[in-house]
């Protein structure tokens, strides 16, 4: 597993897939204003998709601070076709079944005691709450998120590595890091 990043490291450079385009950069992808990146799980999972729905609602106030937001799955391009309709989201979502970005970033997953975390549990019920079913499983199922704001000179401002599989920032913590 490759180093965790802190503030002021150089973000990594790549390119990615998503499930409408490949071959795109990285850094090409970055705004004026910066960049979220965000590492959640998989596509079918009931909390990513309560934080992808979260990102979207937020989308109107990352676009006034002219940044981009990014979202890595360790989902494949179709499956994230088939479960969702998020064809016409403000945001990219990056393709990474390989997980080779998550060890690019240092994104590790957790065990047995993070996954059961009560805090994560209750991130749970919510999502089933407001009607996040779970969808097919992709990945490593004890995966950890992680998040970053990358300013536009491609320097980590800030980053996170989340305790638990629910733990990621919400988007008004991340807007004001931006």
């Amino acid at each position: 597993m490759a180093k965790r990043l802190s503030q002021g490291d150089s973000a990594p450079e790549f390119t990615f897939s998503t499930p409408w385009q490949s071959g795109l950069s990285f850094a090409k992808s970055i705004a004026p204003g910066g960049a979220v990146l965000v590492f959640l799980r998989y596509v079918g999972c009931p909390i990513c998709r309560l934080d992808l729905a979260e990102l979207k609602t937020a989308q109107p106030s990352f676009a006034e601070k002219d940044a981009s937001v990014m979202v890595v799955l360790q989902s494949t391009s179709e499956s994230v076709k088939a479960q969702t309709s998020i064809v016409d989201w403000p945001i990219t979502i990056i393709c990474d079944p390989k997980q080779r970005l998550y060890t690019m970033y240092g994104v590790e997953a957790g065990g047995f005691l993070s996954y059961i975390n009560p805090m994560g549990l209750g991130r749970l019920f919510r999502a089933f709450g407001q009607g996040f079913k779970h969808g097919t499983f992709e990945g490593r199922e004890t995966q950890l998120p992680a998040a970053f704001v990358i300013g536009p000179d491609k320097k980590i401002r800030w980053a996170r590595y989340g305790r638990y599989p629910a733990d990621t920032p919400r988007p008004h913590e991340l807007l004001g890091r931006l």
